[in-house]
């Protein structure tokens, strides 16, 4: 009998600590999802937030430089030229410098370009600024000058088909005229005084080509920076968050996403910008957060664990006083016989 009820006591206090240790184990797995979720909601959440903060510092900056080639119009109306003579080509290029501008050129229907300051640069995608120069739109662009440095655009219908536009060599009358400076200004402008080892704003055509980039990526495209990152992280899926990453882009809607760079899992946001082409790609590490993230979770297991051996600690003291209780019972039986 007093076999029996050691054998008893024993098997019952080892399967109630199995039970506690697979409760607290299977809490604490459960929490750390559940955080786990909530931390990519958070960033998520900050990550739009911070990106539509960019789109709307980006669409004002695009709204002052428009207002500014315009005052260029305003302060030197098309109508009021007769000749594109030195005075008038002094006239234009003080206003534009003025205005902070280093490039000024006026564009005729067919696409030929009249430069006033700065160097000459071809336009990308000529086709589409035509369409929307002669449709009497506005665009931004790029443009390469000769040495290779890359200007941001800023074009606007002037003349056709709407108005009378500025007269150019030939007899002809300009669609539009264009400022710009170089685009490391708008790197600059975008970086919104954020540190750059949190917040990491690009900007990509739809190929996935950078436009703009504030920090050193060795490949000239988005898609092959995120994929070479993926693969060596060896993410087996990373091919298919590209194509959808690609498909956004391509199709101008926001994307989220959760990517390894640099051996680290980061947020990446992405949303397309306003008057343009291009898309927007915000990039937050989640290092700072992770680490927070991984010191609750030890705190957590920890604090199970302390509740688990003080209940354990209890319920031993209850078996042990059980145990004694029913030994001296056994005795006093015993004596009784």
């Amino acid at each position: 009998m007093y076999k029996k009820t050691i054998w008893f006591l024993g098997v019952s206090f080892v399967g109630l600590l199995a039970l506690c240790i697979g409760v607290f184990s299977a809490i604490t797995n459960l929490m750390g999802r559940q955080n786990n979720a909530a931390l990519n909601q958070v960033v998520g959440t900050y990550m739009e937030g911070m990106s539509t903060h960019i789109q709307h510092h980006f669409e004002t900056m695009t709204s002052t430089q428009m207002i500014q080639v315009g005052g260029i119009v305003q302060a030197i109306p098309p109508e009021s030229v007769t000749a594109l003579d030195q005075t008038t080509r002094e006239r234009l290029k003080r206003a534009a410098a003025y205005r902070g501008f280093v490039h000024l050129a006026l564009y005729s229907t067919e696409g030929e370009a009249e430069v006033l300051c700065g160097e000459d640069v071809a336009l990308e995608n000529k086709e589409i600024f035509l369409v929307s120069m002669n449709s009497g739109d506005k665009l931004v662009t790029l443009g390469t000058t000769a040495g290779g440095e890359m200007m941001l655009l800023y074009g606007i219908s002037v003349g056709y088909p709407n108005d009378v536009g500025y007269p150019m060599p030939g007899g002809q009358r300009c669609t539009a005229l264009v400022a710009g400076f170089p685009i490391k200004q708008l790197s600059d402008a975008l970086s919104l005084g954020v540190d750059n080892t949190l917040i990491f704003t690009h900007i990509i055509r739809a190929d996935g080509s950078f436009v703009a980039k504030n920090t050193d990526i060795p490949p000239d495209s988005c898609y092959d920076w995120i994929r070479g990152n993926g693969r060596d992280y060896g993410l087996e899926d990373i091919d298919d968050t590209m194509a959808e990453l690609r498909q956004a882009v391509e199709t101008r809607t926001e994307f989220s996403m959760v990517v390894p760079i640099g051996g680290e899992m980061r947020h990446a946001y992405c949303a397309p910008l306003p008057n343009t082409e291009w898309t927007i790609v915000t990039v937050m590490p989640r290092g700072v957060l992770d680490e927070t993230l991984t010191t609750l979770g030890n705190q957590r297991v920890w604090t199970a664990l302390a509740g688990c051996s003080i209940i354990m600690l209890a319920m031993l003291a209850i078996f042990l006083g059980y145990f004694r209780l029913s030994r001296q019972q056994m005795v006093e039986l015993d004596k009784t016989r």
